[in-house]
């Protein structure tokens, strides 16, 4: 056996920050790192105990908990000095009893993502632990965290400006012309890029307009439309989200075109009060005064018809429309390139789960291509599919997806989730994520098994309750 193979949990992120600092210490390649999740143990190895502790197996020996950290510290010149006083009692001792009691509390320093995890709400860890685990180990698990954090946003900035700098105001015209893309934004919309990737663009597809922008990207639109026109006949919206109906009216009017929207979006807008930071950066959109038409089972389109799918889950008036002659489907945001750490308190995530199952089942036919709302960066490693087993619950039921067979920040850096996770909640105003329950799936490779706690109470909800059956409705 050629050096030490590290067995590791790859659903925590505590653990994904040491995996990160050993990649960043191994210059020789001395390690090889093993996610649980993506590969079978070797005999004498057993899944529960390792999910426990970090394991780690050399040609002689096998290194378990402190032991593996003392051993692994070791081979670094950097860190030497620390495995050696480590390893030598008493310091082994209490090395074994810190580690130990990090161990049975590291998903308080770290949101959970499978593996061993179970339900925690905060109250709950502060009666069962001592000296203020809950909050002490999350403050030690953030420091730790910290260089990681800040060279991978430094990191993740640098992708983001390249990113918005080669789509800035794009035209991206597909399908002999059919299909037309346009980049959007405005100087106080375009923090969103840069900060954290997602970027904004409206559909035009043979004369339907989807999805046109919220009211602080007026003036990008209608510059796109000024230099080139686009024949609009009908505008519609997946959903009354305000980056997805501010210029509904607007556009509809100035275009001379019916307007589209189904039933619950339309009660939505009319009632819709977008948190004030999200106003100021994406804005308000104005109540709706014209004639909005109810939309169809079909919406139709200047060469055929587009198929109107209930899609709920982001939010409960959600539909996605889609072209069987060319298998396309604009799926809105019913399905996001990447995580999605949203403070909407309308997501639902078993229905999500089953919207997604749908649209797959759609795409075993061959689906062609699937245009959403938040267009994101993407590793070219991964298939661009959802596995929809890999959602996780949130402090809000809310919702997030990752590239099939590829668990969150597997090779990627740890601490960049973890920035990007507290830099949009703080952005938004939204609720601390770290104060609901989690959401925990098998650590096994291959499993079709997940766990779903109800946001709030921490309550499981049966498994029968998260497959199948069609979810909501116009």
């Amino acid at each position: 056996m050629d050096g030490f193979l590290v067995y590791y949990d790859d659903q925590c992120e505590v653990c994904q920050a040491g995996v990160s600092w050993l990649r960043f210490l191994d210059r020789c390649r001395r390690v090889r790192p093993i996610a649980l999740s993506s590969a079978p143990l070797p005999v004498g190895l057993v899944l529960e105990d390792c999910l426990r502790e970090l394991h780690v197996v050399t040609s002689t020996q096998t290194l378990v908990g402190w032991d593996a950290v003392a051993g692994l510290a070791r081979l670094f010149g950097s860190t030497w000095l620390i495995g050696a006083i480590g390893a030598v009692p008493p310091f082994s001792w209490l090395g074994r009893i810190l580690y130990r009691y990090v161990a049975r509390n590291r998903y308080a320093i770290s949101r959970c993502r499978g593996g061993a995890c179970g339900s925690a709400k905060p109250a709950q860890v502060r009666g069962r632990a001592s000296l203020g685990a809950f909050w002490s180990c999350r403050s030690a698990g953030f420091a730790w965290r910290l260089p990681l954090v800040v060279g991978a946003w430094v990191v993740s900035l640098a992708c983001n400006l390249r990113a918005y700098a080669r789509t800035f105001r794009r035209r991206i015209t597909l399908l002999d012309g059919r299909l037309t893309l346009l980049f959007l934004g405005s100087p106080m919309a375009d923090l969103v890029p840069l900060l954290f990737g997602e970027r904004f663009w409206a559909v035009f597809y043979d004369g339907v307009a989807i999805d046109p922008g919220s009211s602080k990207m007026r003036n990008a639109l209608r510059r796109h439309l000024d230099a080139q026109a686009v024949t609009i006949h009908t505008v519609a919206a997946t959903h009354h989200h305000e980056e997805h109906s501010g210029n509904l009216e607007w556009l509809a009017s100035g275009a001379g075109a019916e307007l589209l929207l189904a039933l619950k979006a339309r009660e939505r807008l009319g009632t819709l009060c977008v948190p004030w930071m999200r106003r100021v950066v994406i804005g308000q959109p104005a109540p709706i005064t014209g004639s909005v038409k109810p939309m169809g089972a079909r919406v139709a389109t200047a060469n055929g018809a587009l198929e109107v799918i209930p899609t709920p889950g982001h939010s409960d008036d959600h539909v996605s429309f889609y072209d069987s002659r060319f298998k396309l489907l604009f799926a809105g945001d019913s399905f996001m390139g990447g995580y999605f750490s949203s403070p909407n308190p309308d997501v639902d995530s078993l229905v999500w789960i089953q919207t997604l199952e749908r649209l797959l089942g759609r795409g075993n036919s061959g689906g062609r291509s699937r245009p959403h709302s938040h267009p994101q960066p993407r590793d070219s490693r991964y298939p661009r599919r959802c596995d929809p087993t890999r959602a996780r619950g949130r402090a809000e039921s809310q919702v997030g997806f990752f590239p099939l067979g590829s668990p969150p920040n597997r090779d990627g850096p740890a601490g960049r989730d973890a920035a990007e996770r507290d830099c949009r909640n703080l952005f938004s105003l939204g609720p601390p994520l770290e104060l609901g329950t989690v959401r925990c799936g098998s650590g096994r490779a291959g499993a079709e098994r997940w766990r779903v706690f109800a946001g709030g109470t921490g309550e499981e909800l049966p498994a029968t309750a998260h497959r199948g059956g069609h979810a909501g409705g116009l």
